[in-house]
């Protein structure tokens, strides 16, 4: 068993003296600290992140089905190569715009707009 106490910088987890688990650093009274939040607050940022991967993974991973895209429609590789360029490209400029957004106005305004934007394009 590793002494950690001989390894400068570290300690233990779990205290063996103490039925409870020991939090290092110990989290401040402050309501925005994470381990301090709400579980409807909590829950709603697991919704966003959710929200997020689900509309970005099926777009970055297109490549895959790309042959039987051109085979179906008869548009050519290249053609279909360059469109998701354009989506890459965008994707980054969305960032690019919304990252500053987000720290003049808040995280949530700016969700709450690309949500909205989203839901348009998809009608």
């Amino acid at each position: 068993m590793l002494d950690y106490e001989a390894i400068p910088g570290t300690i233990s987890f779990v205290d063996s003296s103490q039925s409870d688990i020991v939090l290092h650093p110990t989290p401040s009274c402050h309501p925005d600290h994470p381990l301090n939040r709400s579980y409807r607050r909590k829950l709603r940022m697991f919704s966003m992140v959710t929200y997020t991967v689900a509309v970005t993974v099926p777009s970055a991973s297109i490549y895959s089905v790309l042959t039987s895209i051109s085979h179906s429609t008869g548009l050519p590789l290249a053609t279909l190569n360059q469109g998701t360029s354009y989506m890459f490209l965008l994707f980054d400029l969305g960032c690019s715009i919304s990252q500053p957004l987000s720290h003049q106005f808040g995280k949530r305004p700016v969700h709450l707009v690309a949500v909205l934007g989203t839901a348009l394009i998809q009608l």
